[in-house]
């Protein structure tokens, strides 16, 4: 079976992490991998999909909305494509032109499978938009729509009157674990450049708006009047520039280690003492089930996509968006050792029950083969 993902660009983000570390799954079950990036540029993931065995191309669709005659050769090109590779399944991730390229499966007569990532609640004309796209790519183009999380399904559902099969994001348990013991936490916060007893945060994702991390350095330079600590911010993006500015604006530059795209994303969780997430909104914040999985407490905004990870602060905290209640639950945290490792205990088991690889890759397996 070939299975082609649509992206954006291929980026470090939670879709694209999340799929090239079920790849060995999906191959297991003789499923060829292609990626095709649709963006202006390739992406700065593309070359873990090529280690994960991903074929990769690159057709940017930059011009379609400008030129009917790029739109006509793209059709045809991207058509020929599904054929002469004959591709079994067309799995679309990008929302922007996912009908577009549906229609192109439809004619190819390949099975199209379009993953909703994010709660979208558009407005006015794009809101009967979409509502029509989204019903004419159903009972029309014969389209799958494939939901990751709770909220996503809701969302779909009650805004949009769109049926999903939800199938849950997952993480890698053979990469996303507990430290060890102490040595192993010790040893990799000597090598990253920090001390034993310095109250460290993370984060991880995309520098963009949604993500606005400009929330938690603000956040933290309010905290760094109180206590000593260390920001690690892993991830790339548009708005690192701004961010870098902020933080030097604010005078903590110095307690900040802007460290990029990152590998070994399990090194920087395991040396931390507490993960934050600020988005605007997710489909499902994997990177915040990634560090429950290391046993890490967690704070999130309460927003849709990040609510659905947190019942009750059984296992972290839901707090309202703002930097400045961002700052005090950091402070609270940091003074609470004890309930902080009760609930990094208990993400941790929430994440085990609900967010598998294995059983949500079967699951997506299941819908290519049906």
């Amino acid at each position: 079976m070939k299975v082609v993902h649509i992206f954006n660009e291929i980026n470090f983000s939670g879709a694209e992490t999340m799929y090239a570390n079920a790849a060995h799954l999906f191959q297991k079950e003789n499923i060829d991998l292609i990626a095709i990036s649709t963006g202006e540029n390739r992406g700065n993931y593309v070359n873990i999909f090529e280690e994960k065995g991903f074929k990769l191309y690159h057709k940017p669709i930059t011009q379609f909305l400008k030129n009917i005659l790029f739109f006509i050769k793209y059709f045809r090109n991207f058509y020929s494509f599904l054929r002469i590779k004959k591709v079994d399944v067309l799995h679309i991730h990008r929302a922007q032109y996912y009908w577009f390229f549906a229609l192109c499966g439809y004619f190819a007569r390949v099975q199209v499978i379009r993953t909703v990532h994010s709660t979208f609640n558009t407005k006015g004309l794009v809101y009967i938009r979409s509502f029509i796209g989204r019903v004419t790519a159903r009972k029309i183009l014969k389209i799958k729509f494939q939901s990751i999380s709770k909220s996503v399904e809701e969302n779909e559902l009650v805004y949009y009157k769109n049926p999903t099969i939800r199938i849950n994001n997952w993480y890698d348990t053979n990469r996303f674990y507990q430290a060890k013991n102490s040595n192993e936490r010790n040893e990799i916060r000597k090598k990253i450049g920090l001390r034993e007893d310095t109250f460290v945060i993370v984060t991880t994702g995309s520098c963009n708006q949604v993500k606005q991390h400009s929330e938690i350095i603000k956040a933290l330079s309010i905290v760094n009047k109180e206590f000593d600590l260390f920001f690690l911010h892993i991830g790339s993006g548009s708005l690192e520039k701004v961010e870098k500015e902020l933080a030097k604006s604010l005078g903590i530059e110095e307690k900040i280690y802007f460290l990029g795209v990152q590998k070994e994303i399990r090194d920087f969780l395991i040396a931390s003492d507490l993960f934050v997430m600020t988005s605007k909104y997710e489909g499902l914040g994997i990177a915040a089930v990634e560090a429950m999985a290391c046993k890490l407490p967690i704070i999130l905004y309460d927003v849709s996509g990040l609510r659905d990870l947190i019942s009750n602060d059984d296992n972290g905290y839901l707090i309202e968006p703002d930097f400045k209640a961002l700052s005090d639950k950091i402070i609270e945290s940091s003074n609470n050792f004890e309930k902080m490792k009760i609930k990094g205990e208990n993400g941790l088991k929430f994440c085990l029950k609900n967010y598998s690889m294995n059983e949500n890759v079967n699951k997506i397996i299941n819908l290519y083969k049906n």
